[in-house]
């Protein structure tokens, strides 16, 4: 029944992450409420630290904002973007964006936004993630090179969206409490 659930909850999040609008210049988002109904939020809340300590290579990078008071934590992260394409390889860089969660007794909302393109060569970027196109104030030459960026971006940051959600239920749904003494 769980793996129904959350197939059912990955399903919705990816069709809302990809379709939100029919219409060129929506920067890709995902926001969705998840349910862990027997934690509260300090349980849910010491979870969602021990995830970002699993998943991400330094928490302590990642972490933005960490308010314990109001359980609620801010991080930046990133995707490897790799480009193996000789026309487009100049794309290759990485995709940065922002992880917000709050907790409350029984569920906790996860925020991901602000995926933006940044290459490997000094500093260059495409901008921000759309969904439905290329970024719409990109004109001339590079709507081209930004198209194809969008698109190879957009599934993997959809695709990474799916894991994410799917991870942070599945530590929930382990009930892997700090106060746990029995191991």
């Amino acid at each position: 029944m769980k793996k129904i659930l959350l197939l059912m909850t990955l399903m919705i999040i990816a069709f809302s992450a990809s379709a939100k609008d029919n219409t060129p210049g929506v920067p890709l988002e995902c926001d969705t409420v998840l349910q862990a109904p027997d934690l509260t939020a300090d349980q849910i809340y010491a979870n969602v630290k021990t995830w970002f300590a699993n998943n991400m290579r330094s928490a302590n990078n990642v972490i933005q904002l960490d308010d314990a008071a109001n359980r609620h934590i801010i991080g930046k992260a990133n995707l490897e973007f790799k480009v193996n394409n000789m026309t487009w390889s100049s794309l290759t860089g990485s995709i940065w964006f922002t992880i917000d969660i709050a907790t409350r007794d029984g569920r906790f909302r996860v925020k991901l936004s602000d995926f933006n393109h940044e290459a490997l060569r000094d500093g260059w970027t495409e901008g921000p993630v759309y969904v439905n196109g290329p970024n719409p104030n990109v004109k001339g030459l590079r709507k081209k090179q930004n198209s194809e960026m969008q698109k190879r971006a957009g599934k993997l940051c959809i695709d990474n969206i799916a894991y994410i959600i799917a991870s942070l239920q599945e530590a929930m749904s382990g009930n892997s409490s700090v106060d746990d003494d029995d191991w």
